[in-house]
């Protein structure tokens, strides 16, 4: 459960989580303390890959594509912790 984890420390009170993809786990410890409590929502739904798998997989296999890229942008931490603090 790491990846819950990580967004459940991440997120801010009053904001949301959306996962994509079939839940990994059976039991997730979703309660008053992790999201009720700093009222956080949870949301997501599953990702139809093969229906795209045919199209994407040749540009994936010759390096066009890289499905592993998440974060596309590079912030000085202090500014965006600035930004979070001031903005809500």
């Amino acid at each position: 459960m790491p990846a819950y984890e990580m967004s459940i420390g991440a997120v801010r009170t009053g904001g949301v989580i959306s996962r994509v993809g079939v839940l990994q786990y059976n039991e997730v410890p979703i309660g008053f303390a992790s999201l009720f409590g700093r009222n956080i929502t949870l949301t997501g739904d599953p990702a139809p890959t093969r229906a795209y798998m045919e199209e994407l997989l040749p540009d994936i296999l010759d390096g066009t594509v890289e499905p592993g890229r998440v974060f596309d942008v590079t912030v000085v931490w202090t500014v965006a912790l600035s930004v979070a603090c001031c903005n809500g």
